[in-house]
């Protein structure tokens, strides 16, 4: 099939998990919306779309679009930033990645409260080395 996965994309063959055998990928197609399993050179698994991957979806967990509690949230990650966490938070920061755009209640160890996204927060600590 000259439009399949394989024949279109085979760089893709190296992270096509085989949780979904026997549907090798040169019997589904570069475009197809059937959602299988991936595995990506970083070890993590993962369910999309063939679509998606053919358009360049890349791993959720490495990307920080799914968060995953000691692997790439934010308290695992940035521990100093996560200290300044507040209490007043609905949410830990083990819900949140490095990127986040949610906004949060931070507070310095004197007690003075700000709001700020994550990803602001972290590139400002980072900017200024703290």
């Amino acid at each position: 099939m000259s439009n399949s996965l394989s024949a279109v994309h085979l760089e893709l063959i190296a992270e096509w998990s085989d949780r979904h055998l026997p549907l090798p990928p040169d019997k589904i197609t570069f475009g197809s919306n059937k959602k299988v399993w991936w595995k990506g050179a970083c070890g993590h698994e993962w369910e999309t779309s063939v679509k998606a991957r053919s358009n360049g979806e890349k791993c959720p967990i490495c990307t920080g679009a799914r968060v995953v509690t000691g692997i790439n949230d934010l308290s695992a990650l940035k521990p100093e930033l996560a200290s300044e966490w507040s209490e007043k938070n609905e949410i830990k920061p083990t819900e949140v990645s490095i990127g986040s755009h949610k906004k949060i209640i931070w507070q310095c160890k004197l007690g003075h409260e700000w709001t700020a996204t994550v990803k602001v927060e972290q590139s400002i600590k980072r900017r200024l080395k703290l």
